[in-house]
């Protein structure tokens, strides 16, 4: 067959017994032209080439030597569809042939396709194919090349199927390297259409999962920061950002203006503007997705996050704490006004997730007058506020006292919650002075000790009778590891308490404590004594106690290892701390044996106070001054309670040093054994070879064996953790840690230390993906995509939903023959206090390489070490490795 616009040719071998002139006549169709002839090449030829002038005829004259072959190429091309033919006529001194070829002329029609032009890896590659009516092709062949080496990578055909070629739709799984590629759609009786997309990747742009917006009616309109962040150590350009609202309530008005460059490990604050247009007390809600695409090194990437705006949101009134819960204070019953306003302090905490503003409205009281300002609070801010508190009419209390109750209501559209005030109105002659609240913090330094702390209690006689006998009780005396007690005893006060004077000596309250844990402990003092010859209860204290246990600092991570070649320098690991302390705690230094003159210094990341509940990340760094060729034991965090003014220390945290120049030079050989010399086989020489082992710590291996080596690492460890996260259930609250991830050390998986000795070879992401794709015991890391990450980027991805990777470090690769130290670590992701672990993140963290003795010596006995086999691999596919090849 022949297809219309395409070139084509008709290529006659010639052989003559004897040296001879031949004339080759090819003709067609005149009237009209179905075959146009365009030239021709004798033995050698090139390309097909389309004719150059329309000729319905071809005339080639041919010099022939004898018994050797000429070979003629015509070249044609077909004008229309239908039925062609060509006449060909051979003419010599003394023969004719004359022969006819019949043939079929196709011609293609245009082919329309739409697809994806920008993927991520892994996402799915969607393509329509029609034709100019727009109606379904369902058969066309789809292929994907390389866009360097031109190579086919994927092929698909279409069946009219699912996913091939059903109205017209194609869609798979292109599961490509980041990169671009050329993309090439054929079928039967349609023009091929070549084009090229690009293949991203994630985990370069860090952008918040989920994005909440609240609106009030106070607050219809927000501008809110958005950080965004580069991880990588290149320039991040064409930053764009799309808001894609599918089902949307126009009502909200949103919009997005940032930079269009993030720069190299840098950051950008785009800013996200939100406008409900209505002033309305109805309660909306809309979703939308926030897309940041750009390009690094001409690769394309985006991350996405969610928007969750809301208008006039109802809150849960549990996210607005009052602290104390209830109001109390004691004031006199006076036959007159002249008593001043009583003023309670209180404390506000907005743990909602938006901006509140509170009126307060109060309940109807006939002899009190409440005052108390609006609230106005950021989300997380905390302030303290006032409720003044006076009498608005003369009050005769029968008996001792009389309360009276308050309610303020503070509300708002979107919650509103209740403070009481309780007011006890004394009768003048029973009247008594003395805290109504006391808060106090006590902390147990280590289990060994006996934490005490003491605190005085102020008392007056502010009525008009005599007291006498007043006695101090607490109750509980004993709770939660603590016990109470009151000094002096009610023996050592004065006898009676005459109107006006003081309690002395005063009295001090003291708590004790050998076993607390960290909580918060409520205990009531009651002070009693007679009056008029009458005993009465006088006064009651609320008191609140914030007890700290001992070793309630914790470290995140199980152990640290420092092994260096090296011995000048400093090198730095991250340290998490996390305070389970019932106060603030400011984190001071370390406490650690003698290290041989080298230093353990501990640096904050950020501030060195931790909230209770929070946790902090520090640099553990260790200045290597002298050789330590063997240390294992522990080191102590120190930290001071702000407000108990206790200091503590952490548990006992496992620290391995090696810091030795001899490991520099030493490899893995066998032992020395004497061997003839070629030149003169009476002399020996000692000669010691390399040892070879596919166990990668126990002698050289090739890059082939080692990522066989540290993927079955992986394996092990990846089912460690996800043993342990069965285990609680995958409750993230039953694992030490806060924040949107778990390491693996915090799951009771300690991160694996060993040495490696490597060929004169490279092991790159793309074979150790090889080599767990290609073997079935390794079928559960299949899922992980693997590639290259510094660990500043991997730990920046730790708390990231687009898990499943194992990250090889990229400062410091498996690149040439030596010594590396390796440390696989890695991090769970939690999401709505769940552990994902399908989709954690591996990071293979790479020691720098040492030129061992048999990498350094150029002799024959040590060949090996400079030849990887690398079985499995070939020149074709060498998944960037050394691969060497003898002939």
């Amino acid at each position: 067959s022949c297809t219309v616009g395409k070139p084509n040719a008709i290529e006659i071998t010639l052989k003559a017994n004897k040296a001879t002139t031949a004339t080759i006549n090819l003709f067609s169709k005149k009237e009209p032209i179905i075959v146009s002839f365009g030239g021709y090449e004798i033995d050698k030829f090139t390309e097909l080439k389309m004719p150059q002038a329309k000729s319905a005829q071809q005339k080639v004259s041919v010099q022939l030597e004898a018994l050797k072959e000429k070979k003629v190429r015509v070249y044609f091309s077909c004008e229309s569809a239908g039925t062609g033919f060509i006449n060909a006529k051979i003419v010599s001194s003394n023969l004719t042939i004359s022969k006819e070829f019949v043939f079929e002329i196709i011609e293609e029609k245009p082919m329309r396709i739409s697809f994806s032009e920008k993927i991520l890896r892994n996402e799915k590659f969607k393509l329509t194919a029609v034709d100019s009516l727009g109606n379904p092709i369902t058969n066309a062949r789809i292929r994907i090349y390389s866009s360097v080496e031109k190579t086919l990578l994927k092929e698909i055909v279409g069946n009219n199927t699912l996913d091939r070629g059903l109205n017209g739709r194609y869609s798979f799984t292109a599961n490509l390297m980041p990169g671009v590629y050329i993309l090439k759609v054929k079928a039967k009786g349609y023009k091929q259409v070549e084009s090229t997309f690009t293949v991203g990747t994630t985990g370069i742009i860090k952008i918040p999962e989920e994005i909440k917006v609240k609106l009030s009616l106070q607050e219809r309109k927000k501008s809110i920061p958005i950080e965004i962040e580069n991880l990588t150590d290149e320039l991040v350009s064409n930053v764009g950002y799309e808001l894609n609202k599918g089902m949307f309530d126009e009502r909200f008005k949103v919009s997005i203006k940032g930079s269009e460059k993030i720069p190299p490990r840098g950051k950008i604050v785009a800013i996200l503007n939100v406008e409900f247009a209505e002033e309305s007390k109805e309660y909306a809600t809309a979703e939308l997705s926030l897309v940041v695409s750009g390009t690094v090194t001409n690769y394309y990437t985006k991350s996405t996050s969610i928007i969750k705006l809301s208008y006039n949101e109802k809150l849960d009134p549990r996210c607005l704490e009052f602290s104390p819960k209830k109001l109390e204070t004691v004031m006199v019953a006076t036959r007159n006004l002249k008593q001043n306003a009583k003023e309670i302090e209180f404390k506000v905490k907005n743990n909602c997730e938006t901006s509140i503003y509170l009126t307060p409205v109060f309940s109807k009281s006939r002899y009190l007058q409440i005052v108390a300002e609006n609230i106005q609070l950021r989300p997380g801010e905390e302030r303290k506020f006032v409720v003044t508190v006076k009498p608005t009419m003369n009050l005769i209390v029968d008996g001792i006292e009389q309360e009276e109750t308050v309610r303020i209501r503070f509300e708002s559209p979107q919650l509103s919650k209740t403070l009481p005030v309780l007011v006890r109105f004394w009768r003048p002659e029973f009247a008594l002075e003395m805290p109504s609240f006391m808060e106090i913090n006590i902390a147990q330094p280590s289990p060994q000790e006996i934490a005490v702390v003491g605190q005085e209690i102020f008392i007056r006689n502010a009525g008009v009778a005599a007291i006498e006998n007043i006695q101090l009780s607490i109750k509980p005396k004993s709770v939660a590891g603590l016990t109470f007690s009151i000094y002096p005893t009610h023996t050592e006060f004065p006898p009676v308490l005459r109107p006006g004077e003081i309690l002395m000596p005063s009295p001090v309250l003291e708590i004790k404590g050998s076993k607390i844990k960290s909580q918060d402990v409520v205990a009531e003092l009651t002070v009693t004594g007679n009056v008029q010859r009458k005993r009465f209860v006088l006064g009651k204290t609320k008191i609140l106690v914030h007890a700290s246990a001992p070793s309630c600092l914790k470290v995140q991570e199980r152990s640290f290892t420092f092994k260096s070649n090296v011995i000048a320098g400093m090198e730095g690991k991250e340290l998490t701390i996390v305070n389970y302390c019932s106060e603030e705690a400011r984190i001071a230094n370390l406490t650690y044996p003698d290290l041989g003159g080298n230093l353990l210094v501990l640096k904050p990341l950020g501030t060195n106070i931790i909230m209770p509940g929070a946790e902090a990340k520090f640099i553990l760094e260790l200045h290597r001054k002298q050789p330590l060729p063997k240390f294992e034991g522990f080191f102590f965090i120190n930290a001071l309670l702000i407000r108990s003014n206790t200091w503590i220390r952490s548990d006992p945290v496992p620290l391995k040093i090696q810091l030795s120049l001899k490991a520099a030079f030493e490899g893995v050989s066998t032992q020395k054994i004497r061997v003839p010399m070629c030149e003169d086989m009476k002399q020996k020489v000692e000669v010691a070879f390399p040892k070879f082992s596919s166990d990668c710590s126990n002698g050289y291996c090739d890059a082939v064996q080692l990522a066989e080596f540290i993927a079955e690492k992986i394996l092990r460890i990846v089912k460690k953790v996800e043993a342990q996260a069965k285990k609680v259930n995958k409750e993230a609250a039953n694992v030490p840690g806060i924040g949107n991830y778990r390491s693996f050390a915090s799951l009771g998986v300690e991160e694996e230390t060993f040495d490696v000795y490597l060929m004169h070879d490279v092991l790159a992401p793309r074979l150790l993906e090889h080599i767990i794709n290609k073997k079935n015991s390794l079928a559960k890391l299949q899922r992980f995509m693997v590639d290259y990450a510094t660990y500043q980027t991997f730990l920046g991805l730790r708390g990231s939903t687009y898990g499943n990777k194992i990250l090889l470090d990229a400062e410091n690769k498996f690149y040439g023959c030596g010594y590396y130290n390796v440390e696989i670590t890695g991090s769970v992701p939690v999401w709505y206090g769940k552990l994902l672990t399908e989709q954690m993140i591996v990071f293979v963290k790479v020691g720098k390489r040492q030129i061992t003795e048999e990498c350094r010596t150029n002799k024959i006995q040590n060949i090996m070490n400079f030849i990887p086999l690398d079985r499995g691999l070939s020149v074709e596919s060498p998944h960037a490795t050394w691969l060497a090849i003898i002939n």
